[in-house]
Order: C-alpha cells, then structure tokens, then sequence
C-alpha cells in the first residue's frame, strides 16, 4: 500500500495535512480527510475540496481522482521524459502515478495543495526519504556557482534552525565540503528527522542523490536522500493531524 498526504498551505507559512491518499495492494485509490482538515477549517476556514465535499467521507475510485491526476504531467508533453530523468524515475513511472506525486509535490499555480509520501520501513530496517532541496531561491545568483559544486553521491550536512519564525522545525541543508547553505529539507519531514538525529545522531546520514541541468525548474535541480535506522518506537508522522477524521469527530 502507497500513502500519500495532501497538504495545504497559507500565504503566512502556515500549512496543515488535510488529506491521506492510498493506493490498495489490489489498485484501488482511497482518498480521506485527517484531523489536520479540522485544524485548518477552524483556524484558517479551509473548506472541503469541491471534489470530496464532506469532511466525514471515504472516497473510493478504481482510477486515480482527478484532483491529484491533473497534477502529472501528461506522457504527450515533449518535456516528459527530461522530467522523468529529473526525478530518477523510469519512463515506465507513469503506470504508478503516486510515485510521480511523491517525488513532485504535485504543485500548482493554480492552487496552495501539494502532496508527499509517508515514509515506510524499508526490508533492511532503515528509514529512507528522497526530497528536492526546497528554497533555492534563496541563493540568488550564486544558485548555479552552488550547484556546480556538487555531484551525486556528495554528503551533506544537516542544521537545526532554530528561531525560524515560519517553522521551528526547520533543517538547512549544508555542502559539507565547504559549509555553504544549499536550502531546505521539506517542512514536512522536519519534526520526525529532527527526532532521529536526537535518537541516532551522526548515523542519519544525507547525500546528494542527482544534481539536474539549469534547464531543468528549479524546484528539481537538487534530488537528495536521507536515511538511518529505524528505532523500534519511532512512528512517522505521528501527531494527530495525520490521523484520518471518523464521524464522531464532527457533530
């Protein structure tokens, strides 16, 4: 079973996951709200998505719902195959949209959604992640001098940001060559890779995993992956906004 989570954010910074989407062994898709939809309905008056218009309901399909299939790009573009080689994925991907989405985001213009995976444990015992370093904006003009400094396999470094008004639980991504800031991992992965570096320190390790041409969008110029054992008691994403809403929870 593939899961995935939707996410809505504010222009303030503030964001909430709203949403689960799974895939069943059998390929069925499930989409659902979790208590994050609650959350952002009372502090920030998200409403239900005019395709899953109640809160309370699980929605059932045999093909992926439009909602999250108008956000993959159609195997009829020219650019398709140079953004299935951005993401390292094979051309065959489309055949398992999900894994499109999770390594995308899903993002649009035309909205504030975007999705990512939930983590699972891996046969070996081991949490791994694969994310695009987010905020490269941020480094202007040195973006391409930064970038051209790496190449797959690098390590990189990992710092609390602590004090970061937009999320306290911010991580920089560091060139651990030179020390440089390169940008962000996904706020959504923040809370639980902070925990696993208190638990297990240095043994959460991260490198580059592709470096991507200036012609590729920036958001995917920078494919990383981030791994480490898997502690007994560690749950990903585990507060209870990820929990999925059942009728009690609504009057």
């Amino acid at each position: 079973m593939v899961t995935l989570y939707l996410a809505w954010r504010q222009p303030d910074q503030r964001w909430w996951p709203v949403g689960r989407l799974v895939r069943e062994a059998a390929g069925t898709y499930e989409f659902s709200y979790t208590e994050g939809a609650l959350d952002a309905a009372r502090l920030a008056n998200f409403a239900p998505i005019l395709s899953f218009p109640d809160f309370r309901r699980t929605y059932r399909s045999e093909s992926l719902f439009p909602m999250f299939a108008n956000r993959i790009m159609s195997t009829k573009r020219e650019e398709y195959g140079a953004l299935m080689q951005a993401l390292d994925l094979e051309i065959g991907a489309y055949n398992n949209p999900l894994a499109i989405l999770a390594r995308t985001g899903g993002e649009r213009i035309t909205d504030t959604f975007e999705v990512f995976p939930l983590p699972t444990r891996t046969d070996d015992g081991r949490y791994h992640v694969q994310f695009f370093v987010h905020g490269l904006a941020q480094l202007g003009d040195d973006l391409e001098n930064r970038i051209s400094r790496l190449t797959s396999g690098v390590k990189l470094e990992l710092e609390d940001e602590n004090g970061n008004a937009a999320d306290p639980d911010a991580l920089r991504i560091m060139a651990k060559l030179d020390g440089e800031k390169l940008g962000y991992v996904p706020r959504y992965f923040c809370k639980d890779i902070r925990s696993l570096r208190s638990a297990l320190g240095n043994q959460v390790q991260m490198r580059v995993q592709q470096v991507n041409p200036s012609s590729i969008p920036r958001p995917y110029r920078i494919l990383c992956e981030l791994y480490s054992p898997w502690p007994e008691v560690f749950r990903p994403f585990s507060e209870h906004q990820f929990a999925r809403i059942v009728a009690a929870d609504i009057a």
